[in-house]
């Protein structure tokens, strides 16, 4: 399997990432939810996955929004 570079954003808790997910598939915003990838440790299990080139669109929904997530990290996962 070939490794890419992918932005993982990670939650505090369910709750927020589902309501993430939620405004995210109503606008229209790159990403999917999974779970968490071992490289990163968080305290929900799961976290939201996409391309590096979102993450500025990706933080600038969040900040829109008033969603605060825990920490945007940039994790090699097998695609």
């Amino acid at each position: 399997m070939e490794k890419q570079l992918k932005l993982i954003i990670a939650f505090h808790n369910v709750t927020e990432i589902m309501r993430f997910e939620k405004k995210c598939k109503e606008a229209s915003k790159p990403g999917r939810m999974i779970p968490v990838p071992r490289a990163v440790s968080t305290s929900c299990g799961f976290c939201w996955m996409a391309d590096l080139s979102a993450q500025k669109e990706l933080e600038d929904f969040c900040a829109e929004t008033g969603i605060k997530p825990v920490a945007f990290h940039q994790v090699e996962m097998n695609v």
